[in-house]
C-alpha cells in the first residue's frame, strides 16, 4: 500500500482552495485515504 505524506503547505492549498460543497469527489477520496492510514501528514512544522 502506498503512504502519502504530505506537509502543511499543499494541506493548506487544499482546505483554501477546493471547498467541500464544490468538489464533492475529490473530499471523498481524500477522507478516505485519511481514514486508511493512505495520507498523513507531520504533526510539527
Amino acid at each position: 500500500m502506498t503512504v502519502y505524506v504530505f506537509d502543511s503547505g499543499p494541506l493548506i492549498d487544499l482546505f483554501r482552495h477546493y471547498y467541500r460543497d464544490r468538489f464533492p469527489s475529490l473530499w471523498e477520496a481524500f477522507d478516505s485515504m485519511v481514514t486508511e492510514g493512505r495520507i498523513t501528514s507531520t504533526r510539527e512544522v
